[in-house]
C-alpha cells in the first residue's frame, strides 16, 4: 500500500511533466499560465475575479490566451478505485459552479 507521501510525489511528478509542455505551448504562442493558482493569485497577477467553491480551492494551472482562461487540474492514478471516482466527481462539480460565469 502506498503512502500518502508517496502518493503526492506521483501527483508533483505528474504536474512536472503537464507544465513541460504547457510551458512551450505558451511560450510558442506568447500566453501567460500560473502554477498551483489560488483566486487570490489570479487576482494579484493577473487582476482576474475567480469565484471559489471553497478557499481552500487551488488550480494545478491556469492558461491566459488573451482570448480565454483555461483551467487544468492534473491526476496520475496506478489504477481505478473509489478515489478515482470522488476526483471525477468533484470535477464535474468544479464545472458545473464555473460554468455559470
Amino acid at each position: 500500500m502506498d503512502t500518502n507521501g508517496r502518493k503526492n510525489r506521483s501527483g508533483h511528478t505528474m504536474e512536472d511533466i503537464v507544465e513541460y509542455f504547457i510551458q512551450n505551448i505558451c511560450n510558442k504562442h506568447q500566453w501567460r499560465y500560473l502554477k498551483e493558482a489560488t483566486s487570490k493569485e489570479l487576482k494579484k497577477q493577473w487582476n482576474i475575479d475567480l469565484p471559489v467553491d471553497k478557499s481552500s480551492r487551488r488550480l494545478d494551472f491556469v492558461i491566459d490566451t488573451g482570448k480565454s482562461i483555461y483551467l487544468v487540474e492534473t491526476n496520475f492514478y496506478g489504477g481505478g478505485g473509489s478515489k478515482l471516482k470522488s476526483t471525477a466527481k468533484e470535477y464535474q462539480e468544479m464545472y458545473k459552479f464555473w460554468k455559470i460565469f
